[in-house]
């Protein structure tokens, strides 16, 4: 395959506009820390209710980690997530 076939393969890749995508997980999750400030949850709480994979949800708690909105704490093996009082 020449160089200029392989090129000619990225004309229908791509895309010329970025589309800013919201998180509609992420927005839930805020939400639900939100609506109940006292409780603490466990990562397989959002991944059971939200029907979302382990990896994704673990995602999404450590974006709102970083972000300060949830603490962390652990427990042996589980880690418990909670609003920031």
């Amino acid at each position: 395959m020449t160089s200029k076939n392989l090129i000619q393969k990225f004309n229908e890749l791509g895309s010329i506009e970025i589309q800013t995508l919201t998180n509609d997980t992420y927005e839930t999750m805020l939400e639900i820390f939100n609506t109940y400030p006292n409780k603490w949850f466990e990562q397989g709480h959002f991944v059971k209710v939200l029907n979302k994979s382990n990896p994704f949800i673990n995602h999404q708690l450590h974006k709102l980690l970083k972000q300060h909105l949830v603490v962390r704490q652990g427990s042996k093996r589980k880690y418990f997530y909670q609003k920031v009082q």
